[in-house]
C-alpha cells in the first residue's frame, strides 16, 4: 500500500446542515418503499445544492466524468448530546458512519460531482462533535487520481 502525497484537493466544499444517515427502506403498501429516515431528503438536498454552487464557483470544474478514479475525504460535524462530557470530541454513537457516507455519496452523484460513487477508489471519513457556535454539516474534499 502506498501513501499518497499531500496535495491541495481538486474540489472542496463545506456543507452546512444536519447530516442524516441513509438507513433502511420501509414498505408502505402497494409495492412502494420509502426511506425510513425522514431527515434524509433534507440532507441530500443541502449537499446537492451547496456542492453545485461550489462547482460553479470553481473555474473549469464540471465534476468527475465516467471512469475517473476519485479519492474522497469527509468530515461530519454532528451536534453533541447534552448527556456527553464537553471534553469528548470523537463521535462514537449513532448515526453510523457508513450510513452517513452512503447518504452523502449518493448526494454527490445526484448533483453531478461524481458520475457514479463506484469510481471512488479511496474514502476517508470521520465524525466529530461541533463546539458552541459551530455549524453542523460536512466538509468534503476530493482528488482525481493521477494514475
Amino acid at each position: 500500500m502506498t501513501v499518497e502525497t499531500a496535495t491541495l484537493p481538486d474540489f472542496a466544499v463545506n456543507v452546512t446542515g444536519e447530516p442524516a444517515p441513509q438507513g433502511s427502506k420501509r414498505h408502505v403498501g402497494n409495492g412502494r418503499m420509502i426511506e425510513a429516515n425522514p431527515k434524509l431528503p433534507d440532507w441530500r438536498t443541502a449537499v446537492a445544492l451547496q456542492v453545485r454552487s461550489a462547482m460553479k464557483a470553481t473555474p473549469a470544474f464540471e465534476g468527475y466524468g465516467e471512469h475517473v478514479p476519485v479519492r474522497v475525504v469527509l468530515t461530519f460535524r454532528l451536534r453533541r448530546p447534552t448527556s456527553l462530557p464537553k471534553i469528548t470530541r470523537r463521535h462514537a454513537r449513532k448515526p453510523d458512519l457508513d450510513k452517513l457516507i452512503r447518504a452523502t455519496m449518493d448526494a454527490l452523484t445526484i448533483c453531478g460531482l461524481l458520475w457514479d460513487d463506484g469510481q471512488v477508489y479511496r474514502i476517508e471519513a470521520v465524525k466529530t462533535y461541533v463546539g458552541p457556535g459551530e455549524d453542523t454539516g460536512c466538509s468534503i474534499f476530493t482528488w482525481q487520481s493521477s494514475r
